[in-house]
């Protein structure tokens, strides 16, 4: 006689198995973001936007300052330039927009706020964050780059949680080029979550 799994509960209830001798399961799969803005209302996203300078203009700089241990996982980021002008035509090698990580505010700019994608959630981020070109100390470490290829046109990275920032770690966006009108765009879609979530 073939052995029954029971619940373990003693209750006398029993796993189903199919024809093919497979148990009879069920499972409900969420989205990494949507799971953590459901349950923990902590998915947020901030955005910095800049005038670019000839050399190197910081679009947005986010620092995770959380004080409970949550980590900051970057979910996408999204760049775009709109209306370059005073520099050379892109796309060229010289014109980029460049993601890195491990520099510290200064001074200038001007606050970005980050906001909270469950409607009306009261829960905040623990994070600073600055846009319109602040000074910044510390070594870039860069780990992406997207060189232009038009005017308005956008780049996406998805980085699926895969990009962590540990209290007191930041990252930034820049954009690297000889323009000195028209608008770069910097947007950071992240998650706040605790170590043992």
């Amino acid at each position: 006689m073939p052995e029954l799994i029971e619940d373990g509960k003693g209750r006398g209830f029993k796993a189903g198995v199919d024809s093919d001798n497979r148990l009879l399961v069920q499972a409900h799969i969420e989205d990494f973001q949507h799971h953590i803005a459901k349950h923990d209302e902590g998915t947020f996203q901030i955005i910095g936007t800049a005038t670019p300078t000839s050399g190197t203009t910081t679009v947005l700089h986010l620092t995770n300052t959380d004080t409970t241990s949550k980590t900051l996982s970057v979910t996408y980021i999204r760049v775009q330039n709109v209306g370059l002008t005073g520099g050379t035509a892109v796309p060229n090698t010289s014109n980029y927009f460049s993601i890195g990580m491990n520099q510290s505010y200064v001074s200038g700019g001007s606050a970005a706020t980050a906001v909270n994608l469950s409607g009306d959630s009261s829960v905040t981020a623990n994070i600073s964050g600055y846009q319109g070109d602040p000074t910044l100390s510390g070594t870039f470490s860069e780990i992406d780059r997207w060189y232009p290829d038009g005017d308005g046109k956008m780049q996406i990275f998805a980085k699926q949680g895969s990009l962590v920032l540990p209290p007191g770690s930041s990252m930034g966006i820049k954009y690297v080029g000889d323009h000195s009108t028209g608008l770069v765009y910097a947007r950071i879609s992240f998650v706040m979550e605790s170590e043992d979530e």
